[in-house]
């Protein structure tokens, strides 16, 4: 494993080095005919980010917000969750398969600065997932770069939600230094490369899928393939 990544203390500096290894090869593939962009390279995700990040800082989240995220997997999802990262904000997927109920009292508990969706929620205001690529960037690479320098390990990334099998779902708030660890662990037990095509269906709002499929695609590189369905 990269000493580099090894080395790395948040999400955000891990796409940076895996970036910078073959910028031009091709990092993620959408399996869906309605994705606006059906391939990204390495850089090409790697200057979402910072246009994503840019986005959400001038909205005016910070370090210690809390973003939620009630959309389905997709390279928007990845952006959102680098760019929260950069930021030193803490993003909190939704499994938008739970029942309406639960989703607006998940909303209600994390008091999130800023929801976004890709899918109509009536009873809760959203903005749209692609906004966090559509904006004009206002906010400098430089700027960016020194809030990611303020993010520590064991700063809040994440909060993932349970399954909800035999009760509400309980927020479980996961670091940074959570995430990479589960992620090189996973890589130790079983080796990725970049050369190695991943295909993706289930939901990054689940622990599984978010550590042992998003975590180690950051870490190790590769192509990320992303189904919307089986």
């Amino acid at each position: 494993m990269d000493a580099q990544i090894l080395a790395a203390k948040s999400l955000f500096e891990a796409i940076l080095i895996t970036a910078s290894h073959d910028p031009q090869a091709i990092a993620w593939v959408a399996a869906n005919p309605k994705e606006t962009r059906p391939r990204w390279t390495w850089a090409e995700l790697r200057d979402g980010v910072f246009q994503a990040a840019a986005h959400l800082a001038q909205r005016g989240v910070k370090k210690g917000d809390r973003v939620a995220n009630l959309g389905r997997n997709s390279a928007q999802w990845a952006l959102l969750d680098l760019a929260c990262s950069a930021l030193g904000a803490i993003h909190a997927p939704i499994d938008i398969r739970y029942p309406n109920p639960w989703i607006e009292r998940s909303i209600q508990d994390l008091e999130p600065s800023a929801v976004y969706s890709d899918h109509p929620a009536e009873t809760v205001p959203s903005l749209p997932l692609s906004a966090i690529s559509g904006s004009t960037m206002r906010t400098s690479q430089k700027s960016l770069e020194n809030r990611a320098a303020d993010v520590e390990a064991n700063d809040g990334a994440t909060i993932l939600f349970t399954s909800g099998t035999t009760n509400y779902p309980r927020g479980v708030a996961l670091s940074h230094r959570n995430l990479l660890s589960n992620g090189l662990a996973k890589l130790d037990a079983m080796p990725q490369s970049p050369t190695d095509f991943r295909l993706n269906l289930l939901p990054f709002s689940h622990s599984y899928a978010r550590t042992c499929e998003l975590m180690a695609w950051i870490l190790a590189g590769g192509i990320m393939a992303c189904a919307h369905g089986i």
